[in-house]
């Protein structure tokens, strides 16, 4: 499946950012979706996987949670957080 959907994120703290879409579910016999199906920005700066604690998906809501001192910085109300891949629709 190559799908890829971009959600602007909404700020919740410092750490926190949700994204009101669940994710795509893959065929039988496939991997489950994961972060790894999805590429995350922060003012137009790609991610990097370790600042990411954790990208979970439930009841249609996506959560992001990022570590700051990895990423460098702490999530201000002002950032464009982004997020691009298997989001249903």
């Amino acid at each position: 499946m190559n799908t890829n959907i971009q959600k602007e994120g909404t700020y919740v703290n410092s750490t926190t950012a949700t994204f009101s879409s669940g994710w795509l579910t893959t065929p039988l016999g496939l991997p489950t979706t994961s972060v790894n199906n999805f590429s995350i920005f922060i003012n137009g700066a790609l991610v990097e996987g370790s600042a990411i604690v954790s990208f979970t998906e439930s009841g249609g809501v996506t959560t992001l949670i990022i570590n700051p001192t990895e990423l460098g910085y702490s999530l201000s109300p002002t950032d464009e957080i982004i997020a691009i891949g298997k989001f249903s629709s």
